[in-house]
C-alpha cells in the first residue's frame, strides 16, 4: 500500500517551497491557482490559492486559520490562512486568500 506521508515527504524534499510563517518556516507544495482534494468519495475543486504540508509540521507552528488567520508569506506574496484541512494520512491542505497591502 501506497503510504501518503512517505509521497508528501518525497514530494515536499523534491519540489517544496519555503513558506515563513509564526516567526518559523513550513516546506510547502503552493498552488497559486488552487488545486483539486478529495473528501469521502468525491473531488473537489478548491478555487482559491493552497499550501500542502505535514500535519506535524503545521501543528508544530500553531497556525490559526480564519477570516484573521495567520500570514504566510511564499515567493514574497502574502497569504491569510482561512482554513486547515488535515487529510488523516499525514498531510494538510492550507487555503489561503491573498493579502494585498492598502
Amino acid at each position: 500500500m501506497i503510504d501518503r506521508a512517505e509521497v508528501l515527504t518525497a514530494a515536499l524534499a523534491d519540489f517544496g517551497e519555503t513558506a515563513a510563517i509564526n516567526g518559523g518556516s513550513l516546506t510547502v507544495l503552493y498552488s497559486p491557482a488552487g488545486s483539486m482534494r478529495w473528501t469521502g468519495m468525491e473531488e473537489v475543486l478548491v478555487q482559491q490559492p493552497t499550501a500542502e504540508a505535514l500535519t506535524a509540521d503545521v501543528e508544530a507552528l500553531d497556525i490559526v486559520p480564519g477570516p484573521r488567520g495567520d500570514l504566510m508569506t511564499i515567493n514574497g506574496l502574502e497569504y491569510t490562512v482561512l482554513a486547515i484541512d488535515p487529510d488523516g494520512e499525514g498531510g494538510s491542505l492550507l487555503t489561503m486568500q491573498r493579502r494585498y497591502l492598502d
